[in-house]
């Protein structure tokens, strides 16, 4: 699924383990860094001016929102009593939703 939002695009990402950083990681090495992530995004200075709560305003134009646009889904999961399909799905979040109409 891609959708285009100006000068970005939506992707659906389907990882097959769960590393730390690996979607993060993995886009920002192809130019593509997540919205929001101010390590991969913006870089350390931003990084560390985030940490410190100092974020400038053109920290905040460059990561359009204040937190990562990632959003989980849909995960699936064997249930540890039955052993069956345990699928749990969330909306996503309302920054985001709204960032992605525009």
């Amino acid at each position: 699924m891609a959708k285009s939002i100006p000068g970005h695009a939506r992707v659906e990402l389907r990882p097959r383990t769960g590393r730390q950083h690996q979607l993060r990681v993995h886009l920002a090495a192809i130019g593509h860094p997540i919205l929001g992530d101010k390590l991969y995004q913006g870089g350390e200075e931003v990084f560390i001016r985030a940490v410190q709560g100092e974020l400038t305003a053109a920290d905040r134009e460059l990561l359009v929102l204040e937190r990562q646009a990632l959003h989980a889904w849909k995960l699936e999961v064997e249930h540890p009593m039955t052993g069956r399909p345990l699928i749990l799905d969330a909306q996503l979040w309302a920054d985001v939703a709204a960032l992605v109409a525009g």
